[in-house]
């Protein structure tokens, strides 16, 4: 069985979020008929990225409602990648905390000298903080 990941097209997602609004019936009418042209059994890239592409085209996002009409069809759903999960706080991450609480009180205070930024930058780099995402957790 082939798989439908995420909706993405050419690797990029046109529509990230599930749509709030529910399919209107013309909407999941032009959804089935699209899909209806594909084989869930024999799908190539080309094909995935052809669906995808006219769903996107008709205004079509990703949905439950997709989502039912698709597995309805034989076809995988699959959710878009997971992301991948922060490592969990450590005696070594508890000096960055407070190195960064440093900064922001300078930064603050109006004292940051370029020192200071060149400095958490490379606190950030050792840390393996300098991935894209978030810096600070703002539950700690």
């Amino acid at each position: 069985m082939n798989s439908i990941n995420g909706f993405s097209v050419n690797g990029q997602n046109p529509q990230p979020h599930l749509q709030r609004e529910p399919l209107s019936d013309e909407l999941k009418a032009q959804a089935q008929e699209i899909i209806s042209k594909y084989d869930a059994q024999n799908m190539s890239e080309d094909d995935k990225t052809s669906m995808r592409e006219e769903l996107h085209e008709a205004g079509i996002g990703r949905s439950r409602e997709l989502k039912t009409i698709l597995q309805d069809e034989g076809f995988e759903v699959k959710g878009p990648p997971k992301k991948h999960a922060r490592p969990a706080p450590s005696s070594e991450t508890a000096q960055p905390n407070q190195d960064i609480a440093d900064f922001l009180e300078k930064y603050e205070s109006g004292n940051l000298t370029d020192q200071d930024i060149d400095s958490l930058v490379e606190l950030l780099r050792k840390s393996g903080l300098t991935s894209s995402g978030v810096v600070v957790d703002e539950t700690a």
